[in-house]
């Protein structure tokens, strides 16, 4: 039985069972291995398709070609042919094809037209239009989050010459989110840990009485210390003119300057981390600031990471990075709810389609504590 891909065409009896590479609007099939690399942490996801030919003259695929990559009808990769390469020997030809999502143009675009706001805009409309000046207007911005608008006090000005993809994550960290990418060719602005939480479940289980639940084909897991302290100091400095407006006399070094703390247990004593923040906040704010770094870099210490057959998390949906799903793998004495990172998939002829999963803890992206500056302060400079 066949399925309709975007192109139009009915495929039937898919290589790798609903495996659809369609170049220019034409979709082809029997490829000797199909890998698509997906990952929150980056705009431009990757590609490798490798197939056979008798000459190379006859193969229809050219450099810049428009690729959509579709497993089970659902649109993973939407990009460009960056890469063709060829070998021969006498057990045959191959051909392989290899690149990345359409958002490649932002990693490796520069500004050629500066941007400067001077009234309110959302992140949105700036990513659109900074998009849109430097030739990469047929990327759409998805904003899941809508953060803060920025205003003249946020002072955006992006220079000539700046990478686009910098100038792209800058405004994205000052609103606390983060720019990927999804299986369109968007540009997707989302937090860490927003994406749906699975219904189906990672197992493996010890018991042999119990091997029927499991599918997990393979793991691993890693727990490091780099990175992390026992003991975290903030130091910041209070809204000076705040603190005057408020009409009672002040002691300048001990209202103005500020600190906060917090502990890492696990971590030897003789390993501390003092922080001075350029961002203005009282003493409440450097503790959540403490508070923050302890926990998100205890998260990002750990890493499991799985094998799973087959492309799909249930009848219909596939494996996406920033979605969560429960894991319990008695081997490696892990019981919780973890964050996808990223998402390697890989079909070939000889092992079918397999899934890898890299997972990190859920709170490894949570967001940095807002800062009390005042806008009363702000205002005076506006």
């Amino acid at each position: 039985m066949g399925f309709k891909t975007k192109a139009g065409n009915f495929i039937d009896k898919v290589f790798g069972k609903d495996i659809v590479v369609e170049v220019n609007g034409v979709a082809y099939s029997n490829f000797l291995s199909v890998d698509v690399n997906r990952s929150l942490e980056t705009i431009a996801n990757e590609f490798t398709v490798i197939g056979t030919v008798e000459k190379l003259e006859d193969f229809p695929i050219a450099l810049g070609d428009d690729v959509v990559i579709l497993f089970h009808e659902v649109s993973i990769l939407d990009g460009y042919v960056e890469i063709i390469s060829s070998e021969y020997s006498n057990d045959g030809h191959t051909v392989t094809i290899s690149g990345r999502d359409r958002t490649a143009d932002i990693v490796d675009g520069t500004v050629f037209k500066p941007l400067v706001i001077t009234g309110s805009m959302t992140l949105k409309a700036l990513l659109t239009k900074l998009l849109s000046d430097n030739g990469v207007g047929n990327i759409n911005v998805i904003d899941l989050v809508r953060p803060d608008i920025f205003t003249k006090k946020d002072q955006v000005n992006i220079d000539q010459g700046a990478s686009l993809f910098e100038a792209v994550d800058r405004y994205c960290a000052k609103r606390q989110v983060m720019a990927t990418t999804d299986g369109e060719g968007n540009l997707v602005v989302t937090r860490g840990g927003d994406g749906v939480e699975y219904s189906q479940k990672i197992i493996h289980n010890y018991s042999p009485f119990l091997a029927s639940q499991n599918n997990v084909l393979s793991a691993s897991k890693s727990e490091s210390t780099f990175g992390r302290y026992n003991k975290y100091i903030v130091k910041s400095q209070n809204d000076v003119l705040g603190l005057v407006s408020g009409g009672s006399g002040i002691d300048v070094k001990k209202d103005t300057n500020q600190d906060g703390e917090s502990s890492d247990s696990d971590i030897r004593s003789s390993r501390v981390l003092t922080i001075v923040d350029e961002t203005a906040g009282d003493s409440d704010y450097a503790k959540k600031r403490a508070e923050w770094e302890a926990s998100v870099r205890k998260a990002r210490g750990f890493n499991y990471s799985c094998k799973v057959q087959g492309f799909l998390v249930d009848d219909s949906n596939v494996w996406t990075p920033n979605c969560l799903v429960s894991v319990t793998d008695q081997r490696l004495n892990v019981d919780d709810t973890l964050l996808i990172k990223d998402v390697y998939f890989s079909y070939n002829v000889d092992q079918g389609s397999v899934t890898e999963l890299i997972m990190v803890k859920k709170d490894s992206y949570q967001m940095a504590p807002d800062s009390p500056l005042s806008l009363g302060f702000l205002g005076l400079f506006s």
